[in-house]
Formats: structure tokens, C-alpha cells, sequence
């Protein structure tokens, strides 16, 4: 049986606004969608001889293998990213510049990133998911995966850094972070996202991607699969500024993705200190893509 193609209705990967670097990533091939959005160390232990940002890196290298090999095979694609990980990682120690100092990095100290993907195989659509990107199926069966224990503990780590907030008074947003030692605060967020010592993202503990949401359904040539980093995915989920991911994806395909990010980042804008809409980048990198199915 001949494999159903993607035809892609939008696509976008946007650096957060002064920012240097984009960590998210998109990708597509005739079979495949995806994207990542790279997870920032928690300190700067990492040095590599060539390359100034390692989650750029390993999300870049990633992406690249991605695109070279995730298309129907008998390999799943848990196999296919286990394989990518052993891939990138040989990359990544021969760019340290110290590689002896590899196995004795803690794993928050290393690059890692959210992945979602959609694969076609026949008829079939296969589903996959692990960390906080967003995938939604509008179609006959709507499916939308999201890692609600991921995103309910970054919910109460802003609620609880909000409530110091309300206490300090005449401090903008930076001078604010800066007060309250945001960075670890993260590195105590990302030890409660901990599965028994196992942080199930992305990254070079291969093991955690057996931890991925999956899902396996028959194709419906009416639907339209939407995958985004939580940069983007916050239009709905923070914002609130679409009821709901039908309404997200009928607005990207009636006026495109870029459209989209221009109101995500005018809502951005309009909120500078983070007051109406508390988080902790102002500006987050967001990527999107949409498509449907030929």
C-alpha cells in the first residue's frame, strides 16, 4: 500500500525576541513532521571548541538526523530517535573541550529538548510526543497530547515566584528575576519533573524515550495535525486567546502562522513586566508547523 504524503499549510521557528539563538527547531520530510524546542542548561558547564550554544547544537544535529532518516521503515520512532541521540552524542564529546569531562556532567548540565513528531506509514499516522510540545489531530477523532504533569509543575513554580513578586514593589521584570535567583529555582523545577533520577525529555539518557506519548491511528484525509513548542502552544494555553485548537488551527490556515505570531507577540509586548500574563521569559522561542494530508 502506497504511504500517504503530508502537505504542509504553515510553518515557522522563531528565536525569542533579543534573543541570539534559536533552540527550537522544525522539520518536515514527504512522511514526517516535527519539532523541537531545545531545554536550556541550568548553569554553563558545557564548553565546546567551535560552537557557542549547546542546546543550538544538539538541537540543530538532531533535526539533521531527523531529516535524513525518519522516513517509513521498520524502525519505530523510538528506535529512530534512541539512534539519533547515540548519533549526536559521538558529535557532541568530540566537540567538548574537555571530553574527558563527559561522564562527569550532571544530566541538567547538558543539553536536552521537548520532541514531537507525526509519521505517516501506509494508512496509518503515527504519534509521538516527549516533554512539553504540543500535538493536536483535528479530524473525525481528535487526539491532543500534552504533558500535563510537566506543565502543571512549571504552573506552580510561576505561582509560587509570582507570590514573592507581589511583595517586591518597583522592580521590572529583569531586575525581579535577578532578585529571586531564577536560575535555581529552575534547576529545583526540573529535579521535581524528575522520574526516579530520570528526566524524561530528550537528551542523551536514552532510556527516558521510552517514556514518550505514542499513538497509532487509521489516517483521515479530511484532518489537519498541528505540532508547536510551548513558546507557541502559550497563544492557547496561557494566553487564552483562541477557546480552544480548533479555533488555533482554523485562524493558521485562514491567515497563516505568521499572522498568528504577529498577535502572540503584540500580546508579548503589550505585557512587558509579565503582570497580566506571569512567566518567566518575556519572549520564548515559538515554532509551529501545520499540515494536512494529500
Amino acid at each position: 500500500m502506497k504511504t500517504v504524503k503530508f502537505k504542509l499549510i504553515s510553518q515557522l521557528s522563531r528565536p525569542g525576541l533579543g534573543r541570539i539563538y534559536n533552540q527550537d527547531s522544525v522539520g518536515h520530510t514527504e512522511t514526517a513532521v516535527w519539532v523541537i524546542d531545545g531545554i536550556s542548561e541550568v548553569n554553563s558547564l558545557v564548553k565546546l571548541k567551535n560552537e557557542d550554544n549547546a542546546v543550538a547544537f544538539f538541537v540543530k544535529h538532531i533535526n539533521e538526523y531527523l531529516t535524513k532518516n525518519l522516513n517509513p521503515s521498520n524502525l519505530s520512532i523510538q528506535e529512530i530517535l534512541i539512534n539519533a541521540v547515540t548519533f549526536v552524542k559521538e558529535k557532541f564529546i568530540s566537540e567538548l573541550a574537555d571530553q574527558s569531562s563527559f561522564e562527569e556532567m550532571p544530566i541538567l548540565s547538558l543539553p536536552s529538548a521537548s520532541i514531537a513528531i507525526g509519521r505517516t506509514k501506509e494508512n496509518r499516522l503515527e504519534l509521538f510526543s516527549l516533554g512539553d510540545c504540543v500535538l493536536f489531530l483535528n479530524g473525525k477523532g481528535n487526539i491532543l497530547m500534552q504533558n500535563k504533569e510537566i506543565n502543571d509543575i512549571s504552573k506552580g513554580m510561576i505561582e509560587e515566584i509570582y507570590k514573592q513578586k507581589k511583595q517586591l514593589i518597583g522592580l521590572d521584570h529583569q531586575n525581579f528575576l535577578n532578585h529571586i535567583n531564577v536560575k535555581e529555582i529552575d534547576r529545583q523545577t526540573r529535579i521535581k519533573m524528575m522520574n526516579n533520577n530520570q528526566y524524561n525529555v530528550l537528551s542523551f539518557d536514552t532510556s527516558a524515550i521510552q517514556h514518550g506519548i505514542e499513538y497509532n491511528v487509521e489516517i483521515d484525509s479530511t484532518a489537519r495535525l498541528l505540532l508547536m513548542t510551548d513558546g507557541f502552544s502559550r497563544i492557547i494555553d496561557h494566553y487564552k486567546l483562541y477557546n480552544n485548537y480548533h479555533a488555533l488551527v482554523d485562524k493558521i490556515e485562514r491567515h497563516g502562522g505568521d499572522k498568528m505570531y504577529e498577535i502572540l507577540r503584540k500580546t508579548e509586548r503589550d505585557d512587558l513586566n509579565a503582570e497580566k500574563f506571569p512567566r518567566i521569559k518575556i519572549y520564548d522561542d515559538a515554532s509551529l508547523i501545520l499540515a494536512s494530508f494529500e
